[in-house]
């Protein structure tokens, strides 16, 4: 595959931003430093990381991605 044409989506949680977002930023300037075109790029939020594989699940069902990326972290206090 030529990495400027996959549809690329990412699920991040809204919960534990200090965490997330530097994941999410890191994997967005990954995928555009593979060729990811920053326009194939679909973002979705969520509330936490249980619902991650909903998220996903819309992204597929629409037809909005080749692939899937959740990004979430679940710490026990």
């Amino acid at each position: 595959y030529d990495a400027q044409y996959i549809r690329v989506g990412i699920v991040k949680a809204n919960w534990n931003t200090s965490i997330v977002d530097p994941l999410f930023e890191d994997c967005v300037r990954e995928l555009v430093a593979l060729g990811v075109q920053e326009h194939n790029i679909v973002v979705i939020n969520v509330p936490g990381s249980l619902e991650l594989g909903f998220g996903a699940q819309e992204l597929i069902r629409a037809d909005l991605c080749d692939v899937c990326i959740c990004l979430g972290a679940i710490i026990e206090g």
